[in-house]
């Protein structure tokens, strides 16, 4: 089994994601590594109830995306939002949000000083149990 078959595998153990999901994520944090040839890329976008496998899902795609940089946006400001997001230029922006009700986590590839409004994947969990 290579790496990335072993890569979907752990995805698909520790989330809900169905296989051709679990594709996708892992393909798509593999495709961060062309950002510098591309003037566009989508969002990917995990929601879901609590215990659905988010956090685990964006723990096995992070190391697999380039110059991956975690941080919350939990009550972030505006100012602070595109402070974070700087840190991250020409890498993953890997953002923890919630509202009361869903937490939802983003891989934002951020290809420029400003944020430019690109297309967005959604990765729905489903609880399983």
């Amino acid at each position: 089994m290579n790496k990335i078959d072993q890569a979907i595998t752990t995805l698909l153990s520790c989330s809900g994601l169905e296989t051709n999901q679990a594709k996708l994520a892992i393909y798509y944090a593999i495709g961060t590594w062309t950002l510098s040839k591309l003037s566009m890329f989508p969002i990917l976008r995990f929601n879901g109830p609590p215990g659905t496998g988010k956090s685990s899902a964006i723990a096995v795609i992070t190391p697999w995306c380039l110059k991956p940089h975690a941080f919350s946006g939990k009550l972030i400001t505006p100012p602070a939002l595109r402070g974070e997001l700087k840190k991250a230029y020409m890498g993953t922006a890997m953002i923890e949000a919630d509202d009361e009700k869903v937490k939802m986590y983003y891989t934002i590839p951020v290809l420029y000083d400003s944020i430019v409004q690109e297309t967005t994947g959604v990765l729905p969990f489903v609880h399983h149990g």
